[in-house]
């Protein structure tokens, strides 16, 4: 097989990324984990170096509170470079793609969720 000449890495495998003792995913691409020594963030659409991303922020989402965040940035408008800022939904618990079940953790398909939700 070419890969395996080329390569003597396995395909389909996973890396460790980071390890942490806590963890809150509130959907992909918007998730804070606790390491020993450093913590690890991401949030999809919201500019980290205006908003302070802390474990309570992303808590207090995961628990339904409402988050706000700013975003700035440039933009050209007429010809003529211009500021914005723009004021936003920051962190949200809320996902789309699957029913989340009332354990906040475990997920089934949005059609399977009609008996649930009535």
């Amino acid at each position: 097989m070419a890969w395996d000449t080329f390569s003597s890495r396995t395909p389909g495998l996973f890396k460790l990324e980071f390890e942490g003792y806590q963890a809150i995913a509130l959907c992909s691409k918007c998730y804070f984990v606790d390491g020993e020594k450093k913590s690890k963030y991401s949030s999809k659409g919201m500019s980290a170096r205006h908003n302070s991303l802390t474990w309570g922020r992303y808590k207090a989402a995961l628990e339904g509170n409402i988050d706000r965040a700013e975003n700035r940035g440039f933009r050209l408008r007429h010809g003529q470079m211009t500021t914005y800022n723009q004021e936003k939904l920051g962190l949200s618990a809320y996902y789309d793609k699957r029913y989340v079940l009332s354990d906040g953790m475990h997920t089934v398909p949005i059609e399977y969720a009609a008996g649930e939700l009535a």
